[in-house]
């Protein structure tokens, strides 16, 4: 008889998922040892890759709320490349506060 769509959909799961196929998947040719071996690494680079280029889509170090006046807030560039100021002073009465400038 043919099988339901669950019952292929549930074969196919387990033979070719990444993760699953380490527990429910049997082949000689690649051994469960390497297929675990082989998940442990490509999870690493994925959080390798991650680790650097992380800095790309978050630049906002807190680092300029640390600055104190005008001048100083005003001379770090944004990591962007875009020769943009990578923060922006706020005038408030006396004093002021720098803050970061999100990217536009």
């Amino acid at each position: 008889g043919s099988k339901s769509f669950a019952e292929k959909f549930t074969a196919e799961v387990k033979q070719h998922h990444r993760w699953l196929a380490v527990i429910y998947h049997y082949s000689e040719s690649f051994p469960r040892s390497l297929r675990v071996l082989s998940l442990a690494v490509n999870i690493i680079v994925m959080l390798f890759v991650q680790s650097v280029t992380y800095n790309l889509t978050n630049p906002n170090d807190g680092s300029c709320a640390e600055y104190q006046n005008k001048s100083s807030c005003l001379t770090p560039k944004s990591s962007l490349g875009t020769g943009d100021n990578m923060c922006s002073w706020t005038n408030s009465g006396e004093s002021g506060s720098c803050n970061y400038s999100d990217p536009t």
